[in-house]
């Protein structure tokens, strides 16, 4: 289920089984860097990535189900059947970022040893994209992700480059992009293309 622009809602049909390698999406759910220190609350969390590697597909699938756990909450249908949907739009969106993005970094979010999320980025000559970033429920709203969207954007101001991502208009991570002071370039359907420059390019 998602929000219209008149604040109604939209129920998922069959269309949305034919939507499952949906636009580049941010699930955005936060973030950090390689041994990069996250600071929350007065906390210092420790935050590294890693490759992927074909063991954490199930974390993986794991991190994209919470995403649509909201939606699976409002809809009739038995735990086969959300977890078939759930499955094949994974799949699908696992398909679409690899046809998409061949030279993609795939990596995983760990925290003092333990995976706690995922974050994609592709990176060409005259931009950096943050393909996917987002983290399982517990480790959510702890400043993780806000962290490693500020290293991207450290990032892009040293290669002189712009960092661009793709968004729901009613996903909740709008917000947090505007104030780290993303602005829009585009629209794709329901996404927002958004985009950091560094200062004075």
């Amino acid at each position: 289920m998602r929000m219209t622009h008149n604040g109604g809602v939209e129920p998922i049909s069959c269309r949305r089984f034919a939507q499952a390698n949906n636009p580049i999406t941010s699930s955005l759910i936060v973030s950090s860097s390689p041994d990069k220190l996250s600071e929350h609350s007065g906390m210092t969390i420790p935050i590294s990535l890693r490759p992927f590697r074909s063991e954490d597909e199930s974390l993986w699938y794991e991190i994209y189900a919470s995403t649509r756990a909201d939606e699976m909450a409002l809809v009739d249908w038995s735990a086969d059947q959300q977890q078939s949907f759930l499955q094949m739009q994974y799949n699908a969106q696992r398909a679409y970022y690899q046809m998409q993005f061949p030279e993609a970094q795939y990596s995983v979010i760990e925290r003092a040893g333990e995976q706690i999320g995922r974050l994609i980025v592709d990176r060409a000559p005259d931009r950096i994209l943050l393909i996917d970033i987002a983290l399982l429920p517990e480790q959510r709203e702890q400043g993780i992700g806000t962290s490693l969207i500020r290293d991207l954007m450290i990032e892009a101001e040293q290669t002189s480059k712009p960092l661009r991502l793709h968004v729901e208009f009613f996903n909740r991570a709008l917000r947090l992009y505007e104030r780290l002071g993303f602005s829009k370039i585009g629209e794709v359907g329901v996404y927002f293309e958004m985009e950091w420059r560094p200062p004075g390019r």
